[in-house]
C-alpha cells in the first residue's frame, strides 16, 4: 500500500509460491511461501500487514492470509473461494466463490480476521445471471466493488454496497482496479481501444 513493495506469485517452477520485491526494481526479493500448494492472486491489506490470496493448501481452493513477513498463515474461508478484494478499512474481504451452483451467489463479503461470512452478494441480474461476479477491487470510498464476469467471459461490472445492485460498465476488459478518486477504474483490455 505504501508503494515500496509488490507481492506476486510465480507461474514457473516452483509454481504457485508467493514473493515480495521492492517496487523500484532494486531487488529485495523475498519468498513468502515455499511448499507444494498453489497460492494465487495475492492482495495487500490496506495497512500492509497482511496479504490475502487463494490457495489449494487445504486440498481445496480457499482464501488464506499471511503476514507480510511470511508468518502467521491462516485459512479465512470455509466455503470454496478465490480472488479477493480488501475493504478500505481492512476489516472485510469480498471473496469470489469457486464454482457456485446455478442461482447461488458468486461472491460474499466476510470478516477479514475470522471465518464468518457477513453478506452474500446477490446473483447477477439477467441477462448476465449465467456468469459469476468475480470481485477484484473495492473502491477507496468503500461504496462499490469492481469485478468482472467470471474468468472466461470478458466484461466489467460494479456492485453498489448501498443499493445492493450491479451495474454493467463494459462488455470487454478484465481485472478492474479503482483509482484513488473512486470515480475511475483501470483495467486490462486486450486489443481494444476506447475513450
Amino acid at each position: 500500500p505504501d508503494g515500496a513493495s509488490v507481492v506476486f506469485y510465480s507461474q514457473v517452477g516452483p509454481e504457485g509460491d508467493l514473493y515480495v520485491a521492492r517496487s523500484d526494481g532494486t531487488g529485495g526479493l523475498r519468498q513468502l511461501t515455499d511448499d507444494a500448494a498453489l497460492d494465487r492472486v495475492p492482495r495487500w491489506s490496506p495497512d500492509g500487514e497482511w496479504i490475502a490470496m487463494f490457495s489449494n493448501r487445504s486440498g481445496r481452493q480457499h482464501v488464506w492470509k499471511i503476514r507480510a513477513d511470511g508468518s502467521d498463515l491462516q485459512q479465512v474461508t470455509q466455503a470454496l473461494a478465490s480472488v479477493v478484494a480488501w475493504s478500505p478499512d481492512g476489516r472485510r474481504l469480498a471473496a469470489t466463490r469457486s464454482r457456485p451452483e446455478p442461482g447461488e451467489p458468486s461472491a460474499s463479503i466476510l470478516d477479514a480476521h475470522g471465518s464468518s461470512e457477513l453478506v452474500d452478494l446477490p446473483v447477477l441480474p439477467p441477462p448476465n445471471s449465467q456468469f459469476a461476479f468475480a470481485a477484484n477491487s473495492w473502491s477507496p470510498d468503500g461504496r462499490r466493488i469492481a469485478g468482472q464476469y467470471g474468468f472466461t467471459t470478458l466484461g466489467i461490472v460494479v456492485y453498489s454496497l448501498e443499493a445492493r445492485t450491479f451495474e454493467h460498465m463494459l462488455g470487454f476488459g478484465e481485472w478492474p482496479v479503482w483509482l484513488p478518486d473512486s470515480r475511475r477504474i483501470l483495467l486490462v483490455s486486450r486489443g481494444r481501444e476506447f475513450h
